[in-house]
């Protein structure tokens, strides 16, 4: 072998060991970029549901835990048969659907009773945002109903 072609093979196996090292360190960035997207996506998710779970407990409180009294503070909301959920639906870009719309919801806010085994003066409900089937935000909310002495006993 002559002094240049072993020189060129040098050079060759230099120009491939650094098409390597970039081409791993591309991915790499690839990797972070793409993590950094789904992190700012979960925050910006996170960004709208605090504030919307916040404020469906805190109109939840006001009633004292009556859905049907929470109805009608939120007008695009819709209360189960039963009477123990609450949802409102909204789209991609958290703008809340009403009842007679035809697009598919993106986010979901449940405002759901909990039943107690015991009778008890408190009232427990969880207040849910998600995104299909899986959970964003998550807030227990509970309010305890005043006790009412009858008229007759207070004289």
């Amino acid at each position: 072998m002559s002094h240049t072609e072993h020189k060129s093979s040098i050079f060759l196996m230099e120009l491939i060991l650094a098409l390597f090292f970039f081409s791993l360190a591309s991915a790499v960035c690839m990797q972070l970029f793409a993590k950094s997207h789904l992190a700012r996506t979960q925050t910006e998710e996170l960004n709208y549901a605090i504030p919307l779970s916040e404020s469906a407990a805190e109109g939840f409180q006001s009633v004292s835990g009556d859905l049907k009294a929470l109805a009608p503070l939120f007008p695009e909301s819709r209360l189960n048969d039963a009477g123990d959920i609450l949802s409102i639906f909204y789209d991609e870009n958290w703008k809340p659907l009403g009842t007679e719309s035809s697009i598919s919801p993106v986010y979901t806010l449940t405002v759901s009773l909990k039943k107690d085994e015991l009778p008890s003066s408190i009232v427990h409900a969880s207040v849910q945002i998600s995104k299909d089937s899986s959970s964003i935000y998550r807030l227990p909310v509970s309010v305890q109903i005043p006790r009412t002495v009858p008229a007759a006993i207070s004289r």
